[in-house]
């Protein structure tokens, strides 16, 4: 999720506070770049910067502390607003190979009670191939998106292999889950789920996808 204006042409920033662009109903999520770890800073760290700064392990927990407890006000009010913020979002993935850790992920996330089920969830995946396609339908729940994480500015163009491919699979209607996905009989290793317009499989002792249309 970011900041988005559903209308261009109009600035809310213009005669307006933070809070208030904040607040605004044309603005439905943000993005909050940075963190702090007991390593230093999270995203994009500089090396010796934790040295340059003087910074002890004590001040690097604290600053970590603090910023979660910042955090937590964030994003308890950003919800309570009615909404988003990217780094909501759980990343979730099934590593199709091997046959014991695909069948161990499929287990874990086909449970009534898994945090999948429950949370928005990221599928990220460098390329939307049938596997990852099919591995995201198995184990989606109410809320997820697949798609490609930021690529960084310096990639090539699009005609040469670069940019966020939109591959035509994913216009396809697969129709509303049935249920969650299950392994068609104990230790077969293969996991179904059916949808109103598909059916999805994925065969943990190959590696193999299926996603046959009604």
């Amino acid at each position: 999720m970011k900041v988005s204006n559903r209308n261009p042409s109009h600035n809310p920033s213009r005669n307006a506070t933070p809070n208030e662009v904040g607040g605004s109903k044309l603005v439905d999520g943000f993005y909050w770049d940075d963190t702090w770890t007991p390593d230093g800073v999270g995203d994009d760290p500089e090396p010796g910067m934790v040295q340059d700064m003087g910074l002890t392990k004590a001040d690097l927990l604290q600053l970590t502390a603090s910023y979660q407890a910042t955090m937590n006000v964030l994003v308890n009010r950003t919800i309570a607003a009615g909404k988003f913020a990217w780094q909501l979002l759980s990343q979730r993935q099934v590593h199709a190979t091997p046959p014991a850790t695909c069948k161990s992920d499929l287990e874990g996330f086909c449970q009534p009670g898994a945090l999948v089920q429950q949370e928005a969830m990221w599928y990220g995946a460098s390329t939307v191939s049938e596997t990852e396609l099919a591995s995201f339908l198995l184990i989606r729940g109410e809320y997820a998106w697949i798609g490609s994480g930021w690529q960084r500015c310096a990639q090539p163009k699009a005609d040469a292999g670069g940019g966020y491919p939109f591959p035509p699979q994913l216009h396809t209607d697969f129709g509303t889950p049935m249920g969650l996905c299950a392994e068609t009989n104990a230790g077969s290793g293969v996991f179904q789920r059916e949808f109103s317009k598909a059916t999805i499989k994925m065969d943990c002792n190959t590696g193999t996808p299926s996603i046959v249309m009604k």
